[in-house]
């Protein structure tokens, strides 16, 4: 009776709000000569979550996702032309989702997260003026990754989440609506130093809302 009395008063609903914004810009060259100073790549990600944090070690819930960004490349014709290629992507996805807390430090805790989640993005590629690809693609698999929090007030949390260190197992489908070719492929992921520094500049972060008080002791 004691342990389930001690579950019950930890035990509470949150809401999230996850954002991820990232731009980059850059000189193009060719033979060692410039050609144009241009935005390379843009884009946001918003997050919300809803879920249940069952005692101090336990949470889990459902989040879902929407992705907006743009990808841009300048490259030379035959001719020496300067010509542009944009890639414009819009996707979406839905996972769901249990925590464990690893270690708590006074107001800091560090979380591993893994999920069950499936996403879609549909991508338009243009070079100069004409349409060239329209593809979607879809993932549905797992994933895992830290996070980490600070803890505001009793109700109110401060995270950040970043892939590196993450492991993802997940099926990958690539359809071109052009051609009707659809490629369908197994992957492993597990990032732990390759992109790190594109990881780390790539940072998630996010409040979180509790609806009754933390009584951890």
């Amino acid at each position: 009776m004691l342990a389930s009395t001690n579950v019950a008063s930890n035990a509470q609903f949150f809401v999230e709000g996850v954002l991820g914004a990232q731009f980059s810009r850059g000189l193009h060259w060719h033979d060692h000569v410039s050609i144009k100073d241009v935005p390379l790549s843009h884009s946001l990600t918003v997050s919300p979550s809803f879920g249940y944090r069952l005692n101090e070690n336990v949470a889990f819930g459902i989040k879902g996702s929407i992705i907006s960004r743009t990808d841009n490349n300048v490259t030379l014709s035959n001719n020496g032309a300067e010509i542009l290629i944009e890639k414009n992507t819009f996707g979406w996805g839905i996972a769901v989702f249990n925590r464990y807390k690893l270690l708590g430090i006074k107001k800091f805790s560090f979380l591993v997260e893994s999920s069950l989640f499936i996403r879609e993005d549909k991508i338009k590629e243009t070079t100069g003026t004409a349409s060239s690809m329209n593809r979607v693609i879809s993932e549905i698999g797992i994933h895992a990754f830290p996070l980490i929090f600070y803890d505001i007030s009793d109700r109110f949390s401060f995270m950040v989440a970043s892939d590196f260190l993450s492991l993802k197992l997940c099926t990958f489908t690539r359809k071109d609506n052009e051609t009707g070719l659809k490629i369908q492929t197994n992957n492993f992921d597990f990032n732990a130093q390759s992109a790190i520094f594109d990881d780390l500049l790539n940072l998630r972060v996010g409040i979180v809302y509790y609806f009754n008080k933390k009584t951890d002791k």
